[in-house]
């Protein structure tokens, strides 16, 4: 950022002078500087996808605390963050629970096979359920039954990971940053399901502080 600055400064300078060829260099300069910095910024587009459906992850592996401290035992350093929440959120759910995750989605979903799981996807990603309205509440949704159709068997993981690929890229273009994407989640829980009870305060809650905090991956990874 420094070097930056001083290049932008250093342009100011030869522009007051008239020298057109010497500005455009600077301007080069601070391109290729602005460029060298966005490289060293952490990227990992795949972690990205699967963030979409973290506040999942996060509540299934016992809330942002208990994540919080074991993301912090395995290294505060980006590289170490970035390990813990891939181990944490990329294909989270076991097959060999294929019998828990296949109840799961007969449970929640009426799903009882991949041609069923498919469909419940495709209108997830196209929010056709419901209003539609609120698209961050089904892309969450969307990642997440993707998770529990690779453990049930219904999917292998690079299927599964070109619908996570897809939603990423919709989802990038509907929301700025992850808390807009967080604050849309919520109103569209909020609507699915307004009863105040203890599932609903606790994903309001975990809606507000997912993308709070030390070392946290939602800071680390922005969403654009």
């Amino acid at each position: 950022m420094t070097l930056a600055a001083s290049l932008f400064a250093a342009t100011l300078a030869i522009t007051s002078c008239g020298d057109s060829n010497n500005t455009a260099d600077a301007k080069t300069a601070t391109t290729t500087a602005d460029k060298k910095n966005d490289d060293k910024k952490p990227q990992d587009e795949e972690l990205k996808g699967f963030m979409l459906g973290g506040i999942y992850f996060v509540d299934g592996w016992g809330g942002k605390s208990a994540v919080d401290t074991q993301v912090e035992a395995g290294g505060t350093e980006s590289d170490d963050v970035i390990k813990s929440y891939r181990q944490l959120f990329i294909f989270p759910f076991e097959t060999s629970d294929a019998a828990g995750a296949k109840n799961t989605l007969v449970q929640w979903w009426d799903v009882n096979n991949k041609e069923q799981l498919l469909k419940t996807l495709d209108e997830l990603k196209n929010h056709k359920m419901q209003s539609g309205t609120h698209k961050a509440w089904d892309y969450a949704r969307l990642v997440n039954n993707v998770c529990v159709g690779y453990a049930a068997g219904y999917l292998t993981k690079e299927e599964g990971k070109k619908w996570v690929d897809e939603t990423l890229v919709l989802a990038k273009a509907d929301y700025k940053n992850w808390d807009s994407y967080y604050t849309d989640f919520a109103a569209g829980r909020k609507a699915w399901n307004s009863t105040e009870n203890a599932d609903a305060k606790r994903f309001a809650t975990l809606s507000a502080e997912i993308t709070k905090g030390d070392n946290n991956i939602y800071q680390l990874l922005p969403l654009n």
